[in-house]
């Protein structure tokens, strides 16, 4: 999934976002309490209605354009554009959810050029090449209840392979031993087909990324030894890294960093360390044609991380063509990433709006970049 653009108003607090459009590399800068994070966090959102359920807890209305590829694995792919707009109305209680807030959607569309997929005013429900269409609970997208039915199920797979504000939350959550017996039964040959299937089925998961590392380990070594040298190349003293049995947490399995012939157990290993294994991995294990939204991208990463972290990330949207959304305030992640590729975010009386850096004529040159992005900062204060 290629995210093209995305608007969102929210009719509860009045906050909006004007429409943003996004390239392959987006570096969302601006001071605090832009609105950078916020954009991040709805567009997580939405990928959660869309594709676990999750009830709208707000009136408000969204519309996102994106891409979907017919082969997200492959290097070169055809894709299609879609447009999705859901609305919500009033506040009404879920059955048996009295405390849960939930609004009802009061209209939803799918689009590509003139073709409509489905369309939805109030109670009336129209999808293409369906006579009969059965009762739809107001508070759930049709593309979640539709979900395994054809072309839904593309759309959200692809939905699920975006690597989201929350993902990035329990990305190492200690992992229970039964979820790694089912994870061990995915794997009954070792056809090579067969293996790279079944990773990229991790992708589309909310599991830790452990559970891809382990994977990897265990079946496509060649993959998990081009990311071990990544993280070697920050971490030298770095041998292996593996899942371990927790002797913190009874009956799970922890990230384990190998140091010296030792076993670090992720609660004792540095959050800087933690950081760029986990950001390597992203890199190296998830598919391409995809987007992966980091917010505040410097966060626990030291002086030696940042330049190999920044490079990759460019290596990857480059010549892999995954997606970046980014949200960063350190000066030299911001002068790592080229200038066209900045989206300048403000936000005046709950209004967040975007503009690309070459039009309020940034970066001149290299060295005034930065400077440039500060005093116009400064001007947006007045």
């Amino acid at each position: 999934m290629f995210i093209n653009w995305m608007a969102y108003e929210n009719k509860t607090t009045g906050q909006k976002i004007e429409r943003l459009n996004f390239e392959r590399m987006n570096l969302l800068v601006g001071p605090s309490a832009a609105g950078k994070t916020q954009i991040l966090k709805v567009l997580s959102d939405f990928l959660q209605v869309a594709v676990y359920g999750q009830a709208i807890p707000t009136a408000c209305h969204f519309q996102i354009g994106f891409q979907m590829s017919d082969n997200p694995y492959a290097a070169e792919d055809s894709t299609k554009s879609f447009v999705w707009e859901i609305e919500t109305g009033s506040r009404y209680s879920l059955q048996g959810e009295n405390d849960k807030p939930a609004h009802q959607i009061v209209k939803e569309q799918l689009t590509s050029g003139e073709e409509t997929f489905f369309s939805r005013h109030e109670q009336e429900i129209r999808i293409k090449d369906y006579d009969r269409i059965p009762a739809i609970a107001k508070d759930k997208s049709i593309l979640y209840v539709f979900q395994g039915n054809r072309p839904f199920d593309r759309i959200t797979q692809d939905m699920r392979l975006v690597s989201s504000f929350y993902k990035q939350g329990n990305a190492f959550e200690p992992i229970p031993v039964k979820w790694m017996n089912d994870l061990a039964d995915l794997f009954p040959t070792k056809e090579e087909p067969a293996r790279r299937s079944h990773i990229h089925m991790l992708a589309e998961s909310i599991l830790p990324i452990g559970a891809d590392i382990h994977i990897a380990k265990l079946h496509m070594p060649d993959l998990y030894d081009d990311f071990l040298l990544d993280v070697q190349d920050v971490f030298p003293e770095i041998e292996g890294i593996e899942l371990v049995s927790s002797t913190v947490f009874t009956g799970k399995y922890v990230l384990g960093v190998k140091i010296d012939g030792r076993d670090i157990e992720q609660q004792n290993v540095s959050s800087g360390m933690l950081r760029t294994i986990w950001i390597f991995a992203l890199l190296h294990f998830r598919c391409r044609h995809t987007t992966i939204l980091f917010d505040e991208l410097e966060n626990s990463l030291g002086i030696n991380c940042l330049d190999s972290v920044v490079e990759r990330i460019r290596l990857k949207a480059a010549e892999e063509g995954t997606q970046f959304i980014l949200t960063s305030h350190h000066p030299y992640i911001i002068n790592q990433i080229p200038v066209n590729d900045w989206l300048l975010i403000s936000q005046k009386k709950g209004v967040i709006t975007g503009k690309k850096a070459a039009d309020v004529g940034i970066g001149k040159t290299s060295r005034e970049q930065f400077v440039d992005l500060l005093n116009y900062m400064l001007r947006q204060k007045r």
